[in-house]
């Protein structure tokens, strides 16, 4: 796969349906959207085939995107182990000593035969994407996150989050607020860049809304249904692809 072919094959194609809404008069566009928006939304059927066949995933976007609970759900799809590099007890730092050890956990766990990695760590991308099979981009809007992160706040202050150390305590600063509102201009094209320089044949699916969520979590099951179908096995597997 080329790599100008990546960004072209992962924005969701539109049905018929949706294309027939954007007719509708704007005063009653929305509604007529929201109502199909499950249908209309379908992904590369071949991207989708790829991102089912690999072992190793990276999940990417702002705070407040909703990577953790994202992987989450796509490793109870693909019966992967989750990497949640916020809960690591190291973190980037400015000090070069400091960093490079966390430079060196990042890559041990790269180095695993099978994962979903998620956190973006823009700076140790270098290490992460060439051990990739398939990159995940959640790309939903600033105001999306920041209401995200701080209802996050509001439910996490007295529950410990599965993606953290014991102990950590996130805080929503003004630096916080900055990286969310800032994310696309300023994070966003180092991310492409990143992708674009150690990555350029891997397949990247990215997801501009929560509404795409669910459309694409269901086409990766059913890729997998499909492909339990059609294997040689297919008989001493038919429980499995009921469950699914």
């Amino acid at each position: 796969m080329a790599p100008h072919e990546i960004f072209q094959r992962q924005t969701p194609v539109a049905t018929p349906d949706a294309r027939r809404a954007s007719s509708i008069p704007v005063g009653r566009r929305s509604q007529a959207v929201s109502v199909r928006l499950k249908s209309a939304v379908r992904f590369d059927p071949e991207l989708v085939a790829a991102i089912r066949g690999a072992r190793r995933i990276l999940v990417l976007g702002s705070s407040g995107a909703g990577k953790t609970h994202f992987s989450m759900r796509l490793a109870e799809i693909l019966d992967l182990d989750v990497i949640h590099l916020d809960a690591q007890p190291w973190r980037p730092s400015s000090d070069p000593s400091l960093d490079a050890e966390w430079r060196e956990i990042v890559s041990s766990l790269s180095r695993r035969e099978s994962w979903i990695m998620d956190g973006t760590y823009e700076r140790s991308l270098d290490v992460r994407i060439p051990h990739a099979d398939a990159i995940i981009l959640l790309e939903h809007t600033p105001d999306r996150c920041l209401a995200r992160v701080i209802e996050r706040q509001k439910n996490t202050n007295d529950q410990p989050r599965p993606d953290l150390p014991a102990g950590y305590v996130e805080r929503f600063d003004e630096n916080h607020r900055r990286y969310v509102s800032h994310y696309p201009e300023v994070t966003r094209p180092t991310v492409l860049a990143s992708i674009e320089r150690y990555g350029p044949d891997k397949p990247v699916a990215t997801i501009h809304t929560p509404e795409e969520i669910e459309p694409f979590l269901t086409q990766l099951r059913r890729a997998g249904i499909s492909r339990l179908a059609h294997s040689p096995f297919r008989g001493e597997c038919s429980v499995g692809v009921a469950v699914q």
